[in-house]
């Protein structure tokens, strides 16, 4: 009996000293528990269909140092409440590579859309690691702001993948320096995957308090296994984009231009399936205006011109679609919209496509606390 309160009284003073160190030293500065739930009727085709729009949760931790350091990190996964049907959203792929994006679906619950780890130096700027939004999407997200659609014509995106590969999206095993000098901010990033070395960067000028002026280049390259299964593939695939923004309480604008935009298409011919490239200018242009702190009115494009010619692609081939919509806020996070698709786009089989109308709702929410954990 002695033996066991001897060791209880260890135990206790132990566990109290433990809770005392653990008050000197916080594990964390910040923590913000985070996410997004959307979903919509889509009416296309004659079908009525309920989707997925890109539901999301995520962490976002800090931790800062006595030397001025400060230690961040954060992941992000997708919700899949319907099934991963992602079919009109193209920036809610989580799919990093090609193989994925063309031929496989998800049915996870949960899929990963972000996770990465930095550090900011202060005035010396910020490195983060990991799978992360690109240095290029710092010009061509300004116009990825569609409720639904969007995004496709910027080349971010790479052939239903989320641009994990390419890193022109959510980058997969991105390095990525940050910094401002003055009204100019600064971007470069690599991608090292063990044996290929993607590299790139933005810039970021600040022309007035409301009005941005951007430039990114990314040269993406192909690994040994990919250029063996792509027709019409290059080995060095170099991208670049030149964007607008224009931002105020009422009115938000963004235009963007893609230059030789890389993408690719599964075309189906007798007895196999071929993946073939194809390089394309493209433009996007993406405009809301808020006349009232309830409601919203969305407008814009995507355009997408092929420049180079294919054998197993229609002459007449194009990316040509318009958007409008509107928003109305219940609360700031409590969101219902509707928006449609007007497009003119034709297929690689020569073939029209389709309008889409979706009205859907949005939660958004965000828990933060900067106490000391």
């Amino acid at each position: 009996m002695k033996n066991i309160r001897t060791y209880a009284i260890l135990a206790i003073l132990m566990a109290s000293f433990s809770c005392g160190f653990a008050q000197q030293i916080p594990i964390l500065d910040s923590i913000s528990f985070y996410g997004s739930f959307s979903t919509h009727l889509a009416f296309y085709q004659s079908n009525c269909e309920v989707q997925n729009n890109g539901s999301r949760i995520g962490l976002f931790m800090t931790q800062k140092l006595k030397n001025g350091l400060v230690f961040f990190g954060k992941t992000e996964w997708a919700v899949n409440t319907v099934e991963n049907n992602y079919t009109f959203n193209q920036g809610a792929v989580t799919s990093e590579n090609v193989a994925e994006g063309l031929f496989v679906q998800s049915k996870n619950a949960f899929d990963t859309r972000l996770g990465f780890f930095g550090v900011s130096f202060k005035k010396f700027g910020t490195l983060t690691m990991g799978k992360q939004w690109s240095a290029y999407y710092d010009v061509s997200g300004w116009t990825d702001l569609f409720d639904v659609f969007g995004g496709q014509a910027s080349g971010t995106y790479l052939s239903g993948t989320d641009g994990g590969a390419s890193g022109l999206g959510r980058a997969s095993k991105a390095l990525i320096y940050r910094n401002k000098f003055g009204p100019v901010k600064l971007a470069l990033q690599t991608q090292l995957t063990g044996d290929i070395a993607n590299y790139g960067g933005s810039v970021i000028l600040q022309i007035t308090k409301q009005l941005n002026f951007g430039f990114a280049i990314y040269n993406s390259r192909v690994d040994d296994e990919t250029m063996s299964a792509i027709s019409g593939a290059k080995r060095d695939n170099l991208s670049s984009i030149t964007g607008l923004q224009f931002r105020n309480k009422k009115l938000i604008l963004g235009l963007n231009y893609n230059i030789k935009g890389f993408d690719l298409l599964q075309i189906t011919v007798p007895d196999t399936s071929i993946i073939s490239g194809y390089y394309a200018n493209g433009t996007e242009f993406f405009g809301k205006f808020l006349p009232t702190e309830k409601i919203a009115v969305i407008g814009g494009f995507n355009f997408q011109n092929p420049k180079s010619s294919n054998t197993f692609i229609a002459d007449n081939f194009k990316l040509k679609y318009l958007v409008i919509g509107s928003e109305y806020y219940f609360t700031p996070k409590a969101i219902v919209y509707i928006e449609c698709k007007f497009d003119d786009s034709i297929d690689y089989l020569g073939n029209s496509e389709f309008n889409v109308y979706t009205l859907g709702f949005r939660f958004d929410f965000n828990v933060h606390t900067k106490e000391k954990i």
